[in-house]
C-alpha cells in the first residue's frame, strides 16, 4: 500500500484538496477475481490497510480542516471511507457516481476468462457495460 502521508501532507497549505484512496482488500482482490458492482465486504488486511491509511491522513490532515470522505456505495467502499473518517469530524458521502464499473456475467470471475481478448475493455459481459458505456 502507498504511503498516503507522501501526498496528503502536501494539501496543508491549500484551501482544497482531492486525495484519491482506493478501498481496501477484499478476498476477491486475492484470487484475481473481477468485482465490479459486486458488494464484496473488505477482509482483515483490507481493515487493517484502511486503519493505516487513516491514521497516517489524521497526522497530516489539521483537525480544524473541514473533511468531506467522498466514496461509493460499495460496500468495501463505503467501510473503508468508514474506517477512514473514524474517531474524526470527518464527514462520509456515498455517491452511486463513485461505483465500479457494471462487469455483468464477469464479477466473480477469475481475470483469466479475458486473457485470450486484447480488446477486453470494449467488450460487454452479459448485463454488464462497456468502458465507454461507464465512461458516460
Amino acid at each position: 500500500m502507498t504511503d498516503v502521508s507522501l501526498r496528503s501532507n502536501q494539501c496543508m497549505s491549500l484551501d482544497c484538496c482531492w486525495l484519491l484512496v482506493r478501498h481496501g482488500e477484499t478476498d476477491w482482490n486475492i484470487q484475481n477475481r473481477f468485482q465490479g458492482r459486486e458488494n464484496t465486504q473488505l477482509n482483515e488486511n483490507g481493515r487493517a490497510q484502511m486503519f493505516a491509511a487513516g491514521a497516517s491522513l489524521k497526522q497530516d490532515v489539521d483537525s480544524d480542516r473541514s473533511v468531506v470522505v467522498h466514496t461509493s456505495s460499495l460496500a468495501r467502499a463505503r467501510e473503508s471511507a468508514e474506517i477512514i473518517a473514524r474517531g474524526t469530524r470527518w464527514q462520509v458521502r456515498t455517491s452511486e457516481l463513485f461505483d465500479e464499473m457494471d462487469l455483468g456475467a464477469w464479477e466473480g470471475e477469475p481475470y483469466d476468462i479475458v486473457n485470450d481478448s486484447p480488446d477486453w475493455l470494449e467488450l460487454a459481459p452479459h448485463g454488464g457495460e462497456t468502458e465507454k458505456m461507464f465512461q458516460r
